[in-house]
């Protein structure tokens, strides 16, 4: 994985602490083989989500 540049899409964090620890530490596991992680910025649909779910942020 050295080298390799990874788009990772946090929006969906915090429904499930169990799901949420175990991609944290699939995230870690990927830099300690190399591998660049990048946020990708789902601002629009995160709206659009809380909208739809009312939590009014």
């Amino acid at each position: 994985m050295k080298g390799a540049k990874l788009g990772i899409v946090n929006v969906f964090n915090g429904g499930n602490s169990e799901v949420d620890e175990t991609f944290k530490a699939a995230q870690n596991e990927l830099k300690k083989v190399g591998a660049t992680l990048v946020n990708i910025n789902l601002d629009v649909l995160h709206r659009l989500m809380e909208q739809h779910h009312g939590t009014g942020r």
